[in-house]
């Protein structure tokens, strides 16, 4: 069928031709998300959900990642904009839409089967593309030979098998409407100021309004890329979203630091327990939406590692799939989700309403998850020497075993550490979960503290005071200029002389895994420990694979050697000129010290 046949979408246009904007605001009462709101009681459900299913699912879906029979780099939802498609030929793929095998069913019962408990689906992304019924623009139903309302039959599958539904809409930009944000290339439907005020009146603010009224309770909406927006506008969809379902919990992407928890980077984990409430969206391999081409798909074991440490550090983890044009779920994506489902069978204790970790930072080995009375140590490297050490566990232990076997581990303590004795190997391929029950209330000394082989590693995000910095990425950069500093209290248990290094990564020069990374050197930074301050170059000694990151090298600085004393020490880093070369900047992912024999 053609794109403009339906008498619907007739009156659609002459709607909007005799549409004058008057305001946002208009008839919607402006309201901030308080403290109270944006309570635990609040967002239960959600902190204790802990896993998640994302879906991207769109006409992208039937390009695989090719415009005219080639290639198009990027991420596959972004085809539009990466291959710059004039929209009247994008929009005219709908004619060809028509997934007659779609069972939106099958995906929900996939998330069921892994162990999921809510799942995200992507309503409206950046290319304009409705998967609902609705009065304005384009969408599945009005312009496709398909004619159904795909996120009718997602809510009625969800309601059906008892996982919460979110809904995630691109509030911002909007390739194929004039006026939004993000298209450069064809002029008819570049951005203004005045075009996105009419763009919000005329379609997006009634999408949402169509989605919070038509498909009965709804309990997340998942916006994003809200960069250029005002205080106002994002103000605007909160307005409209907590009035039309006051219950219902948005997503950080909302922008302007309003919105019901916070939302890391894509793919991007922090490395301390964070205390208020987060969420980390997910790919498989490097692209959102199905692409043929992309075949760099991440291990089961890496993705259980992501999983274990997001809720070790108080977050939720909302994994990707990206359904081909026909509705069904690469074979690869399968493989996977079937593997983690397998895994949280036996070890769905760890993550299901667990509590995060009681200690700031992750441990090299893993991570610690807990429930009442009990820890999860959860393996993802398994100690070498079998020897498994935890800092300032006060508690005494009754018991300690493997969930996946049951099988007693012998525990014993040396000074301030809680000494697991494990196998020689693994008795898990991805992820070994131990289950200790305690013998009285935990208590925990919560410090930075030294690893049982003598090293210390301070994660930049543990640092206590960090003046002329903020977290991008995963690191506390310091960009243009000199002002960052950076301050770490930690415990040393054995005084000594220990050579200091720090890790630098350079920044992608385009925001997708395999863009290449950009780092600068050269940058002056005054290091003081304990009182005595020493001037330093950072620049690139070695290099080395991270241990956690499939993307990123790190840079090693050797700045020397300290002398430590037994007890409690501290660092002061201090930018004293940065180099801005490659735009790079200085940024800091964490600080070493090694003992010297």
């Amino acid at each position: 069928m053609g794109l403009i046949t339906k008498t619907k979408r007739i009156n659609i246009l002459i709607l909007l031709m005799g549409f004058v904007f008057t305001g946002f605001s208009q008839n919607l009462d402006v309201r901030k998300i308080t403290s109270e709101e944006n309570s635990f009681n609040k967002i239960k459900w959600f902190q204790q959900a802990r896993f998640g299913m994302f879906i991207h699912y769109g006409l992208y879906s039937g390009l695989e990642g090719y415009w005219k029979n080639k290639p198009v780099k990027g991420i596959g939802e972004w085809i539009l904009k990466h291959a710059e498609i004039p929209v009247k030929e994008y929009q005219q793929l709908a004619q060809n839409f028509n997934p007659v095998k779609l069972n939106p069913e099958a995906w929900v019962k996939l998330a069921k089967e892994t162990g999921m408990k809510y799942i995200v689906l992507t309503t409206k992304h950046h290319d304009g593309f409705a998967l609902f019924d609705s009065e304005h623009h384009f969408n599945v139903v009005d312009f496709t030979p398909y004619e159904k309302d795909i996120v009718e039959q997602f809510v009625k599958a969800c309601n059906k098998h008892g996982l919460k539904l979110g809904f995630y809409y691109s509030q911002n930009q909007d390739w194929t409407y004039p006026g939004a944000q993000g298209n450069n290339w064809d002029s008819e439907y570049s951005y203004s100021k005045e075009g996105f005020e009419y763009y919000m009146k005329s379609k997006a603010i009634p999408q949402i309004k169509e989605l919070l009224t038509k498909y009965g309770e709804i309990d997340m909406i998942w916006f994003d890329t809200p960069y250029k927006m005002t205080k106002q506008e994002s103000q605007a969809f909160l307005n409209v979203s907590k009035q039309l379902q006051p219950q219902i919990i948005v997503s950080g992407r909302i922008g302007n630091e309003l919105g019901d928890y916070f939302q890391m980077e894509d793919n991007s984990l922090p490395k301390t327990r964070q205390e208020s409430a987060w969420e980390v969206p997910v790919t498989m391999n490097h692209t959102w939406a199905y692409k043929r081409d992309d075949n760099h798909w991440k291990s089961t074991k890496y993705l259980l590692w992501q999983l274990t440490h997001s809720v070790a550090m108080n977050g939720n983890y909302l994994l990707n799939i990206g359904p081909k044009e026909d509705g069904s779920i690469p074979q690869a994506s399968l493989n996977r989700l079937q593997q983690i489902g397998k895994w949280m069978q036996v070890n769905k204790k760890a993550i299901e309403k667990a509590s995060p970790s009681p200690f700031k930072q992750a441990f090299r080995w893993g991570s610690i998850t807990q429930q009442p009375g009990k820890l999860y140590l959860n393996i993802s490297d398994w100690p070498k020497d079998s020897t498994l050490a935890i800092h300032g566990l006060n508690t005494k232990i009754k018991y300690a075993q493997f969930l996946s076997e049951g099988k007693q581990i012998k525990t014993s303590k040396q000074g301030d550490y809680t000494i697991f004795h494990l196998p020689k190997n693994s008795t898990d391929p991805f992820v070994s979960v131990i289950e200790v029950e305690l013998d009285g209330i935990l208590s925990v000394e919560d410090v930075l503290a030294q690893n049982y082989d003598g090293t210390i590693q301070l994660e930049a995000e543990a640092a206590i005071n960090t003046t002329g910095a903020k977290i991008r990425f995963g690191a506390l950069t310091m960009y243009r200029k000199p002002k960052g500093i950076l301050t770490w209290d930690f415990k040393v248990n054995k005084t000594g002389r220990y050579k200091l290094e720090i890790i630098t990564t350079g920044r992608k020069k385009m925001a997708t895994p395999t863009a290449l990374a950009l780092f600068d050197e050269g940058h002056e930074v005054e290091v003081t420990v304990n009182q005595n301050s020493y001037n330093h170059v950072v620049e690139k000694h070695y290099e080395e694979k991270a241990p956690k990151d499939l993307y990123n090298t790190f840079k090693v600085t050797s700045l020397g050697e300290f002398n430590l004393t037994k007890g409690m020490n501290s660092i002061t880093l201090k930018a004293l000129k940065i180099n801005f070369k490659n735009k790079a900047g200085f940024s800091l992912r964490q600080i070493r010290l090694i003992p010297i024999p």
